[in-house]
């Protein structure tokens, strides 16, 4: 029988320069601005980041292990970024560290695995993702190169371009809708 989720609580005092604790027994942590000792200082970034690493790194090891392959040593490093500027507000680089897996496959699993996780699906659109894959070789065991799995960023590359390209109208043509930007999330329609 299938329990719900509970529900999770967790406390933040201060902001950004404050610290944030969860209401029961697991963490406590106060914010840290950026150092010499410590550039990147402790912000809500990196919990963003660790929430969106271990639910994504739980979608692979389940991809993983549908499709027949171990899932021991995967790993997922989420790299955040706070923009300043745009509709998006953060840009996020997924590395996925895959042992024994060849590219094709491992590729397979990502893309799959980035369909599945809460995070990803709940961030879609709105942060710009880039989804990295080491891969080791299964029959070498050398290190696969780096594989880039196509996403956001690139998708949002190519509607860059295409809206830079001239547009040739024949007579009588409608004209395009200009692209809505600027209206909150919450005010453009959804589908489920």
């Amino acid at each position: 029988m299938p329990t719900t989720p509970p529900i999770t609580e967790t406390i933040s005092t201060g902001g950004r320069k404050g610290s944030v604790k969860t209401s029961e027994e697991g963490f406590n942590l106060k914010f840290k601005s950026a150092s010499d000792a410590n550039p990147q200082g402790l912000t809500p970034e990196h919990l963003f980041g660790g929430a969106w690493a271990a639910c994504f790194c739980g979608a692979v090891i389940h991809v993983a292990n549908e499709s027949g392959h171990a899932d021991t040593g995967i790993t997922v490093t989420a790299k955040v970024q706070q923009l300043q500027q745009g509709r998006q507000p953060f840009a996020v680089e997924l590395v996925v560290h895959i042992p024994n897996l060849d590219e094709a496959e491992a590729k397979r699993v990502v893309t799959k695995a980035h369909a599945l996780c809460a995070y990803s699906r709940v961030t879609k659109g709105n942060v710009i993702v880039k989804l990295t894959v080491n891969a080791l070789a299964k029959s070498t065991g050398n290190a696969a190169p780096k594989i880039h799995v196509p996403d956001e960023a690139d998708k949002l590359a190519q509607q860059a371009k295409a809206a830079r390209a001239p547009q040739h109208l024949t007579k009588g043509a409608p004209k395009p809708k200009p692209a809505e930007s600027g209206k909150p999330v919450w005010d453009q329609p959804h589908s489920s």
